[in-house]
């Protein structure tokens, strides 16, 4: 009968899930997520898969403590983003999973120092369950960020995404004024992870826009795509417009020309 009750129980939480979650673009790249401990089967990267447990997609991985041991004080999830690759982060989406006794109902944020230790950044009711949104009160960089469990479960700690977000930043613009006609030019060749290349014939100011939009979300800062408004090879169409993810950038090179007066 109570296992019966249990699974009506996370039958109707299912239900109760958003179709959607607005989601900003995460941080968490190029790094590790680590955690206290795991049970069988479960990894913390789940927790850092940008996939968010909605009614559209009710089967997303997560991430989930030991059984058995104690949560409160013990139980963390984190991310690292590596020695020198320090970040900031201004604030973090944390979705618990909603089966009952699988959720706390605090947690602290912490952030690693230079000595190795780990720094209390603050302590923060989240919402059983459900999805809840941390603002941070600090803008210090750091290697490491986890969330320790400030609170016990009656089961194990499960938590189905963590969406750490830097500052905010103003949108580099996507397309710039075209500078007056000196013959200063050049072809931007994109290299994806999966191999493919796209290149794009742009002014030099295009080029410097390009280039500081990926500088900046290299340190964290600004929209995770940029956009090319393509005014060439358009076809039929009256507008073109094509995204790049910065997370599947491997390089890029820019060749430099000059035209012809």
């Amino acid at each position: 009968m109570k296992k019966k009750l249990a699974l009506l129980v996370f039958f109707l939480l299912v239900l109760a899930l958003p179709t959607s979650i607005a989601s900003a673009s995460t941080i968490a790249v190029g790094g590790k997520a680590f955690s206290s401990s795991n049970a069988p089967g479960v990894s913390p990267d789940y927790a850092f898969d940008g996939k968010f447990l909605t009614k559209e997609d009710p089967n997303v991985g997560f991430w989930q403590s030991v059984p058995g041991v104690q949560t409160n004080g013990v139980a963390f999830i984190g991310y690292d983003f590596g020695k020198g690759n320090e970040k900031s982060v201004e604030s973090i989406v944390v979705q618990q999973h909603p089966r009952e006794g699988f959720s706390v109902s605090s947690v602290k944020v912490q952030n690693l120092k230079a000595d190795g230790t780990w720094n209390d950044v603050g302590t923060y009711d989240v919402k059983m369950y459900d999805t809840t949104t941390l603002k941070l009160p600090t803008t210090e960089k750091s290697q490491a960020w986890r969330l320790l469990a400030n609170s016990n479960v009656s089961r194990e700690w499960a938590v189905v995404e963590v969406e750490l977000q830097g500052p905010a930043s103003v949108d580099p613009p996507t397309n710039p004024e075209q500078p007056p006609v000196s013959g200063e030019r050049a072809l931007l060749t994109i290299t994806m992870l999966n191999g493919m290349e796209k290149e794009y014939d742009l002014s030099a100011q295009e080029v410097s826009a390009f280039i500081n939009w990926y500088d900046a979300k290299d340190a964290g800062n600004g929209p995770a795509k940029y956009v090319f408004n393509k005014t060439w090879n358009k076809g039929p169409f009256s507008k073109r417009t094509e995204y790049v993810i910065f997370d599947k950038i491997l390089t890029f090179e820019v060749s430099e020309y000059t035209l012809s007066k």
